[in-house]
């Protein structure tokens, strides 16, 4: 196995000019940080109440689905959600429809000239 420079492994510190001793430290560091930061737990736990466990298996699309798959999906869905200017033109719309304010396709052909 190859031994790697301990100046290498960080060159934001500057190590040059440095007692071997000093390098050898640097170097214990970084690896116990390494090896201290890589064993940190990825997953947590987190405790819910059984009616939102029951509701997050309920919105499940298959059984292989996990529950952060669930809660990733929603809080995606959430961030696609339509903004409060959209949602007030589209009520506009349905108001205008509802009332008549509507031209055929034949019209609008007509006042564009297609």
């Amino acid at each position: 196995m190859q031994e790697s420079d301990p100046k290498s492994l960080n060159p934001a510190i500057p190590t040059q000019d440095m007692p071997e001793s000093i390098d050898v430290m640097i170097m214990s560091y970084k690896l116990l940080y390494t090896m201290v930061y890589h064993s940190l737990p990825v997953n947590t736990t987190i405790k819910i109440k059984g009616k939102t466990r029951t509701k997050l298996e309920n919105l499940k699309l298959h059984t292989k689905e996990t529950y952060n798959d669930v809660i990733e999906r929603l809080m995606r869905a959430q961030d696609d959600e339509i903004d409060t200017k959209t949602i007030k033109n589209l009520r506009k719309s349905l108001d205008d429809i509802e009332k008549g304010r509507t031209h055929s396709l034949e019209q609008v052909e007509k006042e564009l000239g297609l």
